[in-house]
């Protein structure tokens, strides 16, 4: 399709190949694939105020796996509760969904974080040398009981 598209625009193909068409076409839909996939195991907790979110957390469901892509409060609400809240429903979110741990990446300066995720009960498992856009490494961090999930509270849940 894409190299008679290029035939009757350009007069011929950009690139020569037909099966390097082939190859792009297949890989288009495997990343399209993996995208509505990832949709599909992502999830977030958002506080609202006034209906501005003032915070958040994300997380991907991956088999039994909770990862915790990012928690963020906004600068005029920090020291309030409001990232332990969002942590605390992230994980019951998990909990819910079947999830049997958790594991998220901080960095290393951020001792704040650090701090809220010890008392909530993750453990330090490792690190990742380099892993933010500064070079500065990541702790890994991991949860590895959740409470009670209840089955019925996750809104997302296929039931057969």
């Amino acid at each position: 399709l894409a190299y008679a598209r290029d035939r009757e625009q350009f007069g011929k193909p950009i690139i020569q190949f037909p099966a390097v068409y082939d190859m792009l076409a297949l890989m288009k839909a495997k990343l399209d694939a993996g995208r509505a996939l990832l949709y599909q195991c992502a999830r977030y907790v958002v506080v609202r105020e006034d209906g501005r979110a003032i915070a958040y957390a994300g997380v991907w469901f991956i088999l039994d796996e909770g990862h915790i892509t990012n928690i963020a409060v906004h600068p005029e609400r920090r020291g309030m509760g409001y990232g332990e809240m969002v942590t605390r429903g992230m994980i019951q979110l998990a909990a819910d969904s079947g999830m049997n741990w958790m594991t998220l990446e901080v960095r290393r300066s951020n001792r704040i974080a650090q701090n809220l995720y010890h008392k909530m009960g993750f453990i330090d498992v490792g690190y990742r040398k380099r892993y933010y856009e500064n070079s500065e490494d990541a702790l890994i961090m991991a949860l590895e009981r959740l409470p009670e999930g209840h089955p019925e509270n996750d809104p997302m849940l296929v039931r057969e």
